[in-house]
């Protein structure tokens, strides 16, 4: 059951990848704005779906101490979950990416 419901999410996940690149694409040259509002659409989406096909759901503690300017976040990505997450959490996000530290 657990293979068929991540084959389940995987499907929808690689369907929906092609049409929110081709949006991106679309908004090159558009502003900041509409291309987060694209990508933060589709991470919500990706959620949603993994909560309807494989059950999980996921719980934020400790936004309170978050300042309301900019913020480092550093994520260890075990998994896609989180990645999907922050551009939820944290909006608007900008990924900064290192190889090591």
């Amino acid at each position: 059951m657990k293979l068929l419901r991540s084959l389940l999410f995987s499907t929808g996940m690689v369907i929906t990848i092609p049409i929110t690149l081709f949006a991106l694409l679309l908004l090159a040259f558009a502003p900041f704005r509409y291309r987060f509002k694209v990508t933060s659409t589709w991470s919500r989406a990706m959620l949603a779906w993994l909560r309807i096909t494989c059950g999980i759901r996921y719980r934020v503690e400790g936004l309170e101490h978050v300042a309301g300017g900019a913020t480092v976040v550093l994520s260890k990505h075990q998994s896609t979950l989180e990645t999907l997450a922050l551009q939820v959490i944290f909006q608007p996000i900008t990924w900064v990416i290192k190889q090591e530290l």
